[in-house]
């Protein structure tokens, strides 16, 4: 498992509340841009939010959706890049 850093914790934290906050208002399609600079660990940190807001979902209550689906896009063939990444965490 990866040691996350305190500004990825805090990262994750703020994408999870707003992934929350949007998933609430329902009925839109809402979109979440996540930028960081290169080698700050976007890959880890989506990885662990997602993880974190699914397990979420089921047990807290503060939101209308107990599962949601994710789609990864990137260009070229980073989504693959980003898949191994993934597999190892």
């Amino acid at each position: 498992m990866i040691e996350l850093k305190n500004y990825q914790r805090t990262a994750i934290h703020e994408l999870k509340a707003r992934v929350v906050r949007l998933l609430n208002l329902g009925g839109r399609r809402n979109k979440i841009v996540f930028k960081a600079p290169t080698g700050s660990g976007k890959t880890v940190m989506v990885s662990a939010m997602r993880d974190e807001l699914q397990r979420e979902l089921k047990e807290s209550g503060e939101c209308k959706y107990t599962r949601v689906a994710w789609v990864w896009i990137a260009p070229n063939k980073l989504h693959q890049q980003s898949y191994r990444s993934m597999r190892r965490l």
